[in-house]
């Protein structure tokens, strides 16, 4: 008689042992460093807050991290980005810093993009609704420049409807669009181009990785735990149960990402 155990793939199996993904490659798109009054952080009062960061990756197997500050969404964006300088210096080879813009300020955002990207961040973090500003406000493409410019990601928070984004990707076609909290409203311009991917922030019921595979976007989704608000885990544990192939998984995991960086000139 024919067997019906289904073989779990190796990522699953490691899940489920309560092991870190030693074998994969994992890229969290989606982390943050620092304090915010409106949330309990974990370890963020602590001295050595970007160690203990790290202690946790290396508990879940994560191999690097894109990450910007908490807190820019209210406070001063300089010294947050501060701290996202320091932790990139202290581990160059886990973390790809983001700077933080508010976009109410643009004759701060130039100074401050040119004087985090002199002192090594290659990404700029954009989140125009909780700076009470335009998703399409021309303030926007003071960063959308310097992002074409430099070849940078951009992780994105909230943006224009899908027929704008595929105008502006077009336009800026040297940056990278990352859509902070993918919707299936951005799949055709995911699709159509290369320099527009989806960050799995949230995957809020069952079956949302199921449809990246049914949509045809698999190749176009990182994952973004959102770390510190959300346990690193919260980002990997979704994919690791999903019902699609080994291949596809280690996609969403880290090569996707991978790709990514590499476009943008930043995997090492």
């Amino acid at each position: 008689m024919k067997s019906t155990t289904k073989i779990e793939d190796p990522i699953l199996q490691t899940v489920k042992k309560g092991l870190p993904l030693s074998d994969e490659l994992v890229v969290d798109s989606h982390m943050h460093l620092g304090l915010y009054n409106q949330y309990y952080v974990p370890f963020s009062e602590h001295v050595d807050a970007v160690h203990q960061l790290i202690r946790h990756m290396d508990r879940l197997g994560i191999d690097k991290g894109c990450i910007w500050s908490m807190g820019g969404q209210t406070a001063d964006v300089v010294p947050l980005n501060d701290l996202i300088i320091d932790a990139v210096e202290k581990y160059p080879d886990r973390f790809i810093g983001y700077t933080f813009v508010n976009l109410n300020y643009p004759e701060v955002m130039v100074d401050e993009l040119e004087r985090c990207f002199d002192l090594g961040l290659r990404g700029i973090k954009l989140i125009p609704a909780y700076h009470a500003y335009p998703a399409d406000g021309e303030n926007l493409h003071i960063a959308y420049e310097f992002a074409n410019q430099h070849s940078l990601p951009m992780h994105i928070h909230n943006l224009p409807e899908s027929e704008a984004l595929d105008k502006l990707a077009e336009k800026y076609d040297k940056a990278v669009f990352q859509i902070g909290h993918y919707n299936r409203s951005y799949n055709e311009v995911m699709k159509q181009r290369q320099n527009v991917c989806g960050i799995l922030t949230e995957q809020p019921h069952p079956g949302f990785i199921e449809r990246l595979v049914e949509d045809d976007v698999i190749d176009k989704a990182l994952i973004g735990s959102d770390c510190v608000y959300f346990d690193a885990a919260f980002g990997i544990g979704p994919i690791a149960y999903a019902r699609i192939s080994y291949e596809d998984k280690r996609k969403l995991l880290g090569l996707n990402a991978k790709r990514i960086l590499e476009r943008c000139g930043l995997w090492r």
